[in-house]
């Protein structure tokens, strides 16, 4: 397939910000709040003692390294008397994958959706749906909040069932512990559903219950500030609320956590989120680079080869998931402008 010179998919999991909330002893329920403080570190960086060729700097002495470094940032904690933190976010599911939102090439809209079609007739978009969930239900979008004494969560859908699993901050390391989770064929088939029917969506309200240890600290996604902008060197992303900065982790970060379900770049690999050249921010690297014929445009060329080998196997390869992956995550795919 010619990758056309307008291609773009509009995303079909659109999560929103997971807001903090603390319950107090007596069952109250309230926003968490953001505090600043100042703090005395020490002079740790390489820059301290070295240059960048890390050559010695003779102007340092050592009652310089003992000086301390002042540095103004935000902290956000349990309260005292915090019996639970609750962080909550919805997720709004939809069919955008199943077509292009833009094309300019009708044959390529044609092969797109002959690819979803069979991707669906395959039951791709239910393994998918189950990857997605995992990530959901495991609280793995809560990040560092995941080391807690109890974590329970609970998800409640737009078609008006309630879906519990209970101390995921153990069972998430156990294979198979979605067979727990009451009514999860029912949840994945959900997922599925809007993930393909047209002119239809489904919405999500996802609410992790924390048993924290005393007043432990709290980690909300943290915003990229430039230095003469702020006085602070650590500032959180936050909502407004009743003129209270309430943290939060932003919708970006939550929806990165739900997308990590590549695996198909190498046997055995780790999971990554879905993206088109297979990045991995830990490692500062990709797996799924031009050269390695791996990358989402590399399937977009061969994409008519992809959906015969559907049709005459039955069955649906890694490289097939990777590519429907990434049209719900959405992007724009065409060929840019020559140089």
């Amino acid at each position: 397939m010619n990758i056309p010179s307008k291609l773009s998919y509009q995303r079909s999991i659109s999560p929103g910000h997971a807001v903090f909330y603390s319950h107090d002893s007596q069952g109250n329920l309230n926003p968490l709040e953001i505090s600043e403080t100042t703090i005395l570190g020490q002079k740790s960086s390489s820059t301290e003692g070295y240059d960048s060729s890390m050559k010695e700097k003779q102007s340092v002495t050592p009652k310089k390294f003992a000086e301390g470094n002042i540095q103004r940032i935000d902290y956000c904690f349990a309260p005292p008397n915090s019996s639970l933190i609750l962080n909550k976010f919805s997720l709004r599911i939809d069919a955008s994958s199943i077509t292009p939102f833009t094309c300019n090439d009708h044959s390529v809209t044609t092969t797109l959706e002959l690819f979803s079609q069979k991707y669906k007739e395959l039951g791709g978009y239910k393994l998918l749906a189950t990857r997605y969930l995992k990530n959901i239900l495991s609280g793995a979008w809560l990040w560092r909040n995941q080391e807690v004494l109890k974590t329970d969560i609970e998800v409640i859908s737009s078609n008006g069932t309630s879906y519990h699993v209970k101390n995921i901050h153990r069972k998430c390391f156990e294979d198979g512990w979605e067979a727990s989770v009451d009514n999860w064929n029912e949840l994945v088939a959900e997922f599925e559903a809007a993930l393909t029917t047209p002119k239809s969506y489904l919405l999500l309200e996802v609410t992790a219950k924390l048993k924290m240890g005393f007043t432990q600290e709290i980690h909300p996604s943290q915003s990229f500030c430039e230095r003469e902008h702020t006085k602070s060197s650590r500032v959180y992303q936050n909502v407004l609320l009743n003129n209270k900065r309430v943290p939060i982790i932003g919708a970006y970060k939550v929806g990165a956590a739900i997308a990590c379900i590549d695996d198909w770049y190498a046997d055995g690999a780790d999971k990554i989120r879905v993206s088109p050249y297979g990045v991995d921010k830990t490692n500062q690297t990709s797996y799924r680079s031009p050269e390695t014929q791996k990358s989402l445009f590399s399937y977009l060329l061969k994409l008519e080869s992809l959906i015969q080998e559907m049709t005459t196997t039955e069955l649906v390869s890694g490289d097939c998931h990777f590519l429907a992956a990434n049209l719900i995550k959405g992007g724009l795919f065409q060929v840019g402008k020559k140089a």
